[in-house]
């Protein structure tokens, strides 16, 4: 009867604390509006334009674009390796897989999984065009490479979102 009695007291205060579903103070300090992070991302790679040898500027770019221009996704993006064909899928890593020929690339997820087959997240035709040009230009075999330390990307990268907003406060606006 005891146990009964103890879900029954904590199923009621996760009711009690549901009933006022709201968003904290400190959920609203990290909030970024999407629009706005379309819009950073659209800076972003108008600065890259202008000065395409940037390559620190142009992972930037693709940072944000891989984010905000396909559906949500987890952070395995950050050590994607590219990949051509599906035939290179060893199972085990994760990849963007891509090709001239294809409208739509994919991200392959198959390192974080929980009693589930690989993920296969489709790319927009936006996204792809971007990451067919940014292979094309810069050959290579991460998309994400060590030009600054991408290396620890994973558990840095809120960090590298945040920065990047808070910086279009000032130095992206005006472009």
């Amino acid at each position: 009867m005891k146990y009964a009695t103890l879900g029954e007291a904590l199923q009621n205060y996760i009711i009690d604390l549901e009933e006022f579903n709201q968003v904290s103070n400190i959920e609203i300090s990290r909030f970024i509006e999407y629009e706005k992070l379309l819009k950073i991302r659209d800076n972003l790679e108008q600065i890259w334009i202008r000065d395409m040898r940037n390559y620190s500027n142009h992972l930037d770019m693709l940072l944000l674009s891989m984010y905000v221009l396909t559906y949500p996704n987890r952070k395995e993006i950050m050590t994607l390796r590219i990949i051509k064909s599906e035939e290179e899928d060893d199972y085990k890593g994760d990849f963007v897989l891509i090709n001239d020929d294809m409208k739509n690339g994919y991200y392959i997820l198959n390192t974080i999984k929980k009693k589930h087959d690989r993920i296969k997240i489709k790319l927009s035709p936006q996204l792809t065009k971007l990451l067919k040009e940014s292979i094309r230009i810069y050959p290579r075999k991460y998309v994400m490479t060590d030009v600054r330390d991408y290396t620890k990307m994973r558990e840095c990268f809120n960090r590298i979102i945040k920065d990047m907003c808070k910086e279009d406060e000032n130095k992206y606006e005006n472009i």
